[in-house]
């Protein structure tokens, strides 16, 4: 019974065994060895300066940012894993994807750190900034 009452406790303050963990992020390594890859798999079609062309989406800025608004690294990790590049999805293998996925954060403005992004990672793509 005290069991329970001490989960309940734990669960009503977010007191739950990711507390003493670091957040999940990516490493600038990581980002920098997604360009690479980013420029070798994606770049023909999503632009160097990944802006995008035809039927192939920006992907960095606003139009990038309100399409994944509320979801996370991990969400964009299994669509890429899945549907890109289109005809040969996977192209880049799981670690290539997960590199890119990295240089997309960083693209977007969301800050590296010294964990590096795994397969579980959930890192926050975040809502584009107010303009001023």
């Amino acid at each position: 019974m005290l069991g329970l009452i001490v989960a309940a406790i734990i669960e009503a303050f977010g007191l739950g065994m990711s507390a003493g963990q670091p957040p999940a992020t990516y490493t600038a390594e990581q980002a920098q060895a997604g360009k690479a890859t980013y420029e070798e798999v994606c770049a023909g079609c999503h632009r160097s300066d990944l802006k995008g062309e035809q039927d192939a989406k920006p992907l960095a800025g606003g139009t990038f940012l309100n399409s994944w608004r509320g979801k996370t690294s991990d969400d964009l990790f299994n669509y890429i894993s899945r549907a890109m590049p289109p005809g040969t999805p996977g192209m880049a293998g799981d670690e290539g994807n997960l590199t890119i996925v990295a240089y997309l954060l960083q693209a977007n403005n969301v800050a590296a750190g010294a964990v590096p992004l795994d397969y579980e990672s959930a890192v926050p793509i975040p809502a584009p900034a107010e303009r001023k």
